[in-house]
């Protein structure tokens, strides 16, 4: 008797464990529309998280896409402003020519 009083106490722990997650288990057993509004908040979370998944993989397009055209409009501009040094040059030249041939006259 003492065992099965000492084997109750070490246990109790684990009896009322599984007498709560049984009852648990009927009670959500006998609400199906209960589960079944918990299903359906389960599809409608998925289908979020896929379209946020997809405005997210369309985002980071985007912006790779913007990137590349960024580092290809500063590329351009570099040209152009080599291109701009080297009218400006010419320029200074020509006016420096006419200056001097002018005053020469």
């Amino acid at each position: 008797m003492r065992r099965l009083a000492r084997f109750i106490k070490e246990w109790q722990t684990v009896f009322i464990g599984l007498v709560a997650g049984v009852t648990l288990i009927a009670t959500f057993a006998s609400m199906p529309g209960r589960v079944s509004t918990l299903e359906a908040k389960d599809i409608e979370q998925d289908k979020a998280d896929t379209e946020l998944e997809k405005a997210q993989a369309t985002l980071s397009t985007t912006l790779t896409s913007a990137l590349e055209l960024h580092k290809e409009q500063k590329k351009q501009n570099a040209i152009d402003h080599r291109r701009y040094e080297e009218v400006q040059k010419q320029l200074t030249e020509l006016h420096l020519q006419r200056v001097v041939n002018g005053s020469s006259r």
